[in-house]
């Protein structure tokens, strides 16, 4: 069980390359975003399976570990970018702009991201990718509506 935990929270051993591990989890979640979009599944189902899943692998790799958010855990940068694309016309520029407004939110952690991510376990580490994906949510429609 504890393997597939670890399997699930690191997006199939993801999280372990050793350069920008939450970056290529974002990237994973842009090609999930964009599978969806292609094969006409709903995004949002896809969201919530991969939340309940992911919260509950999370919380059970994480919770023998010295490190509350452990950078390996890229499960919630795959569902922080499905957020920010919820409900969005996909297109090459929405997805780079998306792209780049979630790594943006998530990296700087404004407030109240930055409250969000002290949260206690799983509900810390993913809560703060969720904020961060519902801000570049909101900029992306906002930049669309301009244009």
């Amino acid at each position: 069980m504890k393997k597939l935990c670890q399997w699930i929270a690191t997006c199939g051993s993801i999280g372990f390359f050793s350069k920008m591990p939450g970056t290529w989890g974002s990237v994973l979640g842009v090609g999930i975003v964009v599978f969806c979009f292609w094969f006409n599944i709903s995004m949002m189902w896809v969201f919530l399976s991969l939340l309940v899943l992911g919260w509950g692998a999370t919380h059970f790799y994480v919770c023998d570990k010295a490190n509350h958010d452990p950078q390996e855990v890229v499960i919630d940068e795959v569902l922080g970018v499905i957020v920010t694309f919820l409900f969005i016309n996909i297109h090459v520029w929405t997805v780079a702009l998306g792209f780049a407004l979630f790594r943006g939110f998530d990296i700087t952690k404004v407030f109240p991201i930055n409250k969000a991510e002290k949260l206690p376990g799983a509900y810390g580490i993913i809560a703060d990718d969720m904020i961060a994906g519902v801000f570049a949510n909101l900029i992306l429609r906002l930049i669309i509506a301009i244009i």
